[in-house]
């Protein structure tokens, strides 16, 4: 279980100390037992993201953070300048998709540095990732209306404030995922499912947090190119973008 102001008050230590514009990126990747056929793969394709975000040029104004979840969510990497982290040497994945209440938290968390940052005349852009196998689904100690409700309300004031979101679905409908959660603008691949999606799906994440970090639109050219849309958010039904980043050797 975590308490919103303890790890409001870490992440936040984390970010007061280092000037200038930030970004803030924190991929949420599903745990469930779903994904265990996956073995260390998940583990790998996160430490290339890690790279990427390392090796680019806006290193030094972004924070990076890492989340896993089934029944809950935990944090794999707490928030940190991204060059200070060392990468992950385990994934394990166990139990059901309590997917609602990790975006809806990771949110509130990200809304509340948002503001936390402002207050002190800092800037900080904040991208989610959700990469996931599976839909929510119920279990016997949590409330699944309850937490669709959470992460709507916070989707809802995360579109105010420019919160961008990137929704990878291995093997279902990413579109779908995030109409039901309300992610106004999110950016969403319908993936086949395998092995080599999942490290896909991380380098596409990595460029889409670079150029945020940039100051760019990173979803510009998707919105004059890709053909279906649903109130600002937009649907690619291709595999995850594999475009050769300029910066590094991916």
């Amino acid at each position: 279980m975590h308490s919103y102001h303890a790890d409001l008050s870490r992440c936040n230590a984390e970010i007061a100390c280092l000037p200038g514009e930030l970004t803030l990126t924190i991929p949420l990747l599903d745990s469930s037992s779903s994904m265990a056929r996956h073995g260390q793969i998940p583990a790998r394709a996160l430490n290339k993201y890690l790279r990427l975000l390392q090796q680019a040029p806006t290193a030094d104004k972004t924070i990076a953070a890492i989340v896993t979840f089934e029944e809950y969510w935990h944090w794999i990497v707490k928030p940190a300048p991204v060059k200070n982290i060392a990468p992950i040497s385990h994934y394990r994945a166990s139990g059901l998709t309590r997917l609602y209440q990790t975006v809806g938290d990771i949110t509130q968390l990200g809304l509340g540095l948002k503001y936390q940052a402002a207050q002190r005349g800092q800037s900080l852009r904040l991208v989610i990732g959700v990469l996931t196998d599976g839909l929510n689904e119920s279990g016997p100690d949590f409330d699944e209306a309850e937490d669709l409700a959470h992460v709507q309300l916070m989707a809802a004031e995360a579109y105010k404030q420019g919160v961008i979101y990137e929704i990878f679905g291995l093997g279902l409908d990413a579109l779908y995922i995030a109409k039901k959660m309300g992610l106004v603008g999110a950016r969403c691949h319908n993936l086949r499912g395998t092995p080599g999606d999942i490290e896909e799906s991380t380098i596409q994440f990595a460029k889409t947090t670079i150029l945020t970090s940039q100051g760019y639109n990173p979803f510009a050219q998707a919105e004059r190119s890709d053909g279906g849309t649903y109130r600002g958010v937009i649907v690619d039904n291709s595999d995850a973008a594999t475009d050769e980043l300029p910066w590094y050797d991916v």
